[in-house]
Protein backbone atom coordinates (compact mmCIF):
# COMPACT_ATOMS: atom_id res chain seq x y z
CA UNK A 1 0.00 0.00 0.00
CA UNK A 2 2.75 2.54 0.64
CA UNK A 3 3.91 2.32 -3.09
CA UNK A 4 0.54 4.08 -3.64
CA UNK A 5 1.38 6.93 -1.81
CA UNK A 6 4.79 7.52 -2.57
CA UNK A 7 4.67 6.94 -6.20
CA UNK A 8 1.32 9.23 -6.29
CA UNK A 9 3.17 11.73 -4.65
CA UNK A 10 6.27 11.51 -6.96
CA UNK A 11 3.76 12.46 -9.45
CA UNK A 12 2.35 15.55 -7.65
CA UNK A 13 6.03 16.65 -7.28
CA UNK A 14 6.91 16.01 -10.83
CA UNK A 15 3.25 17.49 -12.04
CA UNK A 16 2.62 14.16 -14.45
CA UNK A 17 4.33 12.51 -17.23
CA UNK A 18 2.94 15.51 -19.68
CA UNK A 19 5.03 17.98 -17.94
CA UNK A 20 8.04 15.45 -17.23
CA UNK A 21 8.45 14.73 -21.02
CA UNK A 22 8.24 18.45 -22.23
CA UNK A 23 11.75 20.07 -23.57
CA UNK A 24 10.24 23.57 -22.29
CA UNK A 25 9.75 22.55 -18.55
CA UNK A 26 13.88 22.21 -16.54
CA UNK A 27 11.96 21.42 -13.23
CA UNK A 28 9.69 18.45 -13.87
CA UNK A 29 11.52 15.34 -13.93
CA UNK A 30 11.20 11.52 -12.42
CA UNK A 31 12.76 8.51 -12.98
CA UNK A 32 12.34 5.32 -11.64
CA UNK A 33 15.95 3.96 -10.43
CA UNK A 34 15.14 0.20 -10.94
CA UNK A 35 15.02 0.77 -14.69
CA UNK A 36 16.80 3.43 -16.47
CA UNK A 37 17.99 3.24 -20.21
CA UNK A 38 20.69 5.58 -21.68
CA UNK A 39 22.61 5.58 -25.15
CA UNK A 40 26.44 5.43 -24.15
CA UNK A 41 27.02 8.55 -25.75
CA UNK A 42 24.61 10.51 -23.60
CA UNK A 43 25.49 8.85 -20.55
CA UNK A 44 29.63 9.42 -20.90
CA UNK A 45 28.60 13.19 -22.21
CA UNK A 46 26.93 13.80 -18.08
CA UNK A 47 29.61 12.16 -16.79
CA UNK A 48 27.60 8.80 -15.44
CA UNK A 49 27.56 7.49 -12.11
CA UNK A 50 30.98 9.50 -11.62
CA UNK A 51 29.25 12.45 -11.69
CA UNK A 52 26.61 11.71 -8.88
CA UNK A 53 28.79 10.00 -6.81
CA UNK A 54 27.79 10.31 -3.07
CA UNK A 55 24.01 10.78 -4.46
CA UNK A 56 21.49 8.77 -2.36
CA UNK A 57 19.22 9.31 -4.93
CA UNK A 58 21.04 8.98 -7.87
CA UNK A 59 17.67 7.97 -10.11
CA UNK A 60 16.61 11.35 -9.74
CA UNK A 61 19.76 13.09 -10.03
CA UNK A 62 20.08 11.42 -13.43
CA UNK A 63 16.88 12.89 -14.22
CA UNK A 64 17.53 16.55 -13.65
CA UNK A 65 20.79 16.14 -15.24
CA UNK A 66 19.30 14.33 -18.67
CA UNK A 67 16.15 17.06 -18.26
CA UNK A 68 18.24 20.44 -17.79
CA UNK A 69 21.85 18.96 -19.72
CA UNK A 70 20.56 16.77 -22.89
CA UNK A 71 17.13 18.04 -22.47
CA UNK A 72 16.30 14.50 -23.70
CA UNK A 73 14.39 12.99 -20.78
CA UNK A 74 11.15 10.46 -21.64
CA UNK A 75 9.17 8.90 -19.33
CA UNK A 76 7.22 6.19 -19.58
CA UNK A 77 4.50 4.13 -18.09
CA UNK A 78 5.86 0.41 -18.08
CA UNK A 79 3.77 -1.37 -16.38
CA UNK A 80 2.46 -4.00 -19.34
CA UNK A 81 6.24 -4.69 -19.32
CA UNK A 82 7.76 -5.33 -15.98
CA UNK A 83 6.59 -5.13 -12.44
CA UNK A 84 8.57 -3.99 -9.13
CA UNK A 85 8.13 -3.21 -5.90
CA UNK A 86 10.17 -0.72 -3.43
CA UNK A 87 11.40 -2.41 0.02
CA UNK A 88 9.56 -5.56 -0.20
CA UNK A 89 11.57 -7.58 2.29
CA UNK A 90 10.38 -6.13 5.61
CA UNK A 91 9.05 -3.26 7.30
CA UNK A 92 12.66 -2.37 8.57
CA UNK A 93 13.38 -2.46 4.55
CA UNK A 94 10.86 -0.31 3.70
CA UNK A 95 11.56 2.25 6.76
CA UNK A 96 15.07 2.78 5.78
CA UNK A 97 14.10 2.97 2.11
CA UNK A 98 11.91 5.97 2.65
CA UNK A 99 14.12 7.28 5.45
CA UNK A 100 16.99 7.68 3.76
CA UNK A 101 16.04 9.57 0.41
CA UNK A 102 12.96 11.65 1.05
CA UNK A 103 14.75 14.80 2.42
CA UNK A 104 17.23 14.48 -0.06
CA UNK A 105 14.16 14.38 -2.73
CA UNK A 106 13.13 17.55 -1.17
CA UNK A 107 16.52 19.48 -2.94
CA UNK A 108 15.36 18.63 -6.39
CA UNK A 109 11.70 20.02 -5.73
CA UNK A 110 10.59 23.81 -5.70
CA UNK A 111 10.11 24.96 -2.77
CA UNK A 112 6.17 25.71 -3.95
CA UNK A 113 5.47 22.39 -5.08
CA UNK A 114 6.99 21.28 -1.82
CA UNK A 115 4.96 23.01 0.51
CA UNK A 116 1.65 22.35 -1.73
CA UNK A 117 2.40 18.45 -1.21
CA UNK A 118 2.62 19.04 2.76
CA UNK A 119 -0.71 21.20 2.88
CA UNK A 120 -2.58 19.07 0.53
CA UNK A 121 -1.31 16.15 3.02
CA UNK A 122 -2.44 17.79 5.82
CA UNK A 123 -5.97 18.46 4.45
CA UNK A 124 -6.59 14.96 3.41
CA UNK A 125 -5.40 13.88 6.68
CA UNK A 126 -7.79 16.23 8.87
CA UNK A 127 -10.70 15.74 6.37
CA UNK A 128 -12.23 12.64 8.13
CA UNK A 129 -12.08 15.68 11.27
CA UNK A 130 -13.98 17.97 9.66
CA UNK A 131 -16.35 15.48 8.74
CA UNK A 132 -17.41 14.28 12.25
CA UNK A 133 -17.17 17.70 13.28
CA UNK A 134 -19.92 18.62 10.90
CA UNK A 135 -22.01 16.04 11.74
CA UNK A 136 -21.70 17.03 15.27
CA UNK A 137 -22.08 20.65 15.19
CA UNK A 138 -23.94 21.33 11.71
CA UNK A 139 -26.22 20.63 9.05
CA UNK A 140 -26.33 17.86 6.45
CA UNK A 141 -24.81 20.62 4.03
CA UNK A 142 -21.64 21.11 5.35
CA UNK A 143 -22.00 17.10 6.25
CA UNK A 144 -22.01 16.88 2.03
CA UNK A 145 -19.26 19.28 0.81
CA UNK A 146 -16.78 17.99 3.84
CA UNK A 147 -17.26 14.59 2.86
CA UNK A 148 -17.03 15.13 -1.07
CA UNK A 149 -13.73 17.28 -0.42
CA UNK A 150 -12.20 14.35 1.02
CA UNK A 151 -12.87 12.04 -1.75
CA UNK A 152 -10.96 14.01 -3.72
CA UNK A 153 -7.67 12.49 -2.75
CA UNK A 154 -8.66 9.09 -3.23
CA UNK A 155 -10.13 9.54 -6.39
CA UNK A 156 -7.12 11.51 -7.86
CA UNK A 157 -5.27 8.38 -6.46
CA UNK A 158 -7.54 5.99 -8.32
CA UNK A 159 -7.44 7.92 -11.80
CA UNK A 160 -3.50 8.06 -11.43
CA UNK A 161 -3.54 4.23 -10.89
CA UNK A 162 -5.74 2.85 -12.87
CA UNK A 163 -4.43 0.84 -15.27
CA UNK A 164 -1.15 0.43 -13.74
CA UNK A 165 -1.30 -2.93 -11.92
CA UNK A 166 -3.01 -4.49 -8.83
CA UNK A 167 -4.84 -2.03 -7.10
CA UNK A 168 -4.81 -2.68 -2.84
CA UNK A 169 -8.10 -1.08 -2.69
CA UNK A 170 -7.68 -0.21 1.79
CA UNK A 171 -4.92 2.53 0.38
CA UNK A 172 -8.07 4.65 -0.55
CA UNK A 173 -9.90 3.97 2.63
CA UNK A 174 -6.81 4.35 4.88
CA UNK A 175 -5.11 7.05 2.49
CA UNK A 176 -4.75 9.54 5.71
CA UNK A 177 -3.45 7.17 7.76
CA UNK A 178 -0.41 6.69 5.15
CA UNK A 179 -0.45 9.91 4.74
CA UNK A 180 0.21 10.55 8.44
CA UNK A 181 3.44 8.05 8.00
CA UNK A 182 4.71 9.58 4.94
CA UNK A 183 5.23 12.80 6.72
CA UNK A 184 6.21 11.76 9.86
CA UNK A 185 9.28 9.73 7.41
CA UNK A 186 9.70 13.13 5.58
CA UNK A 187 10.52 14.84 9.30
CA UNK A 188 12.55 11.87 10.88
CA UNK A 189 14.74 11.98 7.33
CA UNK A 190 15.05 15.17 6.89
CA UNK A 191 16.51 15.22 11.05
CA UNK A 192 18.43 12.73 11.07
CA UNK A 193 20.58 14.21 7.45
CA UNK A 194 20.22 18.36 8.68
CA UNK A 195 21.47 17.03 12.27
CA UNK A 196 24.02 13.80 12.03
CA UNK A 197 24.77 14.40 7.86
CA UNK A 198 24.20 10.54 7.47
CA UNK A 199 21.66 8.39 7.08
CA UNK A 200 22.12 4.09 6.83
CA UNK A 201 21.19 1.74 4.21
CA UNK A 202 21.05 -2.25 4.38
CA UNK A 203 23.47 -1.94 7.33
CA UNK A 204 25.97 1.12 5.59
CA UNK A 205 26.19 4.57 7.42
CA UNK A 206 26.31 7.02 4.16
CA UNK A 207 27.15 10.62 4.36
CA UNK A 208 25.02 11.78 0.93
CA UNK A 209 26.02 14.61 -0.56
CA UNK A 210 22.92 15.96 -1.26
CA UNK A 211 24.18 18.71 -4.53
CA UNK A 212 25.04 15.83 -6.35
CA UNK A 213 23.15 16.32 -9.59
CA UNK A 214 22.29 19.85 -8.75
CA UNK A 215 25.92 21.68 -9.70
CA UNK A 216 25.23 22.43 -13.53
CA UNK A 217 29.52 23.89 -13.71
CA UNK A 218 31.86 22.30 -14.94
CA UNK A 219 32.89 20.07 -17.33
CA UNK A 220 31.57 15.83 -16.90
CA UNK A 221 31.92 14.35 -20.15
CA UNK A 222 34.70 11.76 -19.80
CA UNK A 223 37.40 11.63 -22.49
CA UNK A 224 39.54 8.95 -22.90
CA UNK A 225 42.87 9.60 -20.58
CA UNK A 226 41.27 11.16 -17.93
CA UNK A 227 40.31 8.08 -16.28
CA UNK A 228 42.14 4.67 -15.92
CA UNK A 229 39.76 1.68 -14.52
CA UNK A 230 41.78 -0.95 -13.59
CA UNK A 231 41.00 -4.66 -12.65
CA UNK A 232 40.99 -5.14 -8.69
CA UNK A 233 42.89 -7.19 -6.77
CA UNK A 234 40.58 -10.68 -6.42
CA UNK A 235 39.83 -11.13 -2.58
CA UNK A 236 40.95 -14.42 -2.48
CA UNK A 237 38.01 -15.26 0.33
CA UNK A 238 35.27 -14.08 -2.38
CA UNK A 239 33.09 -17.13 -3.28
CA UNK A 240 31.55 -16.82 -7.15
CA UNK A 241 27.89 -17.34 -7.35
CA UNK A 242 26.87 -18.10 -11.14
CA UNK A 243 25.29 -15.13 -10.85
CA UNK A 244 28.18 -12.74 -9.65
CA UNK A 245 30.58 -15.10 -12.15
CA UNK A 246 28.14 -13.95 -15.22
CA UNK A 247 28.56 -10.40 -14.57
CA UNK A 248 31.74 -10.05 -13.92
CA UNK A 249 32.05 -11.95 -17.42
CA UNK A 250 30.00 -9.40 -18.84
CA UNK A 251 32.13 -6.59 -16.89
CA UNK A 252 35.40 -7.64 -18.51
CA UNK A 253 34.06 -7.98 -22.10
CA UNK A 254 32.25 -4.94 -22.07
Amino acid sequence: MYQFISFFLSHLASEGKKNINDPNKPTNFLAIGQYLLFTREAYEKIGGHVRLKGSIIEDFAFARVVKTQLNSLYFMDSHKLVAVRMYPDSPRHMWTGFKKCLYAGTKFTPNKRIIYIIFSAIWAITSPITIVLAILYSNWVWILVFSLIMLVYPVQMMIYWHGKGKHFYLSYLFFPVLLMAFLFTLGVSTLEILITKKTTWKGRTYSPDLKAGLNDNGKYGLEVGEIVFEDPPLDPDFNFTPQSKMASELFQDS
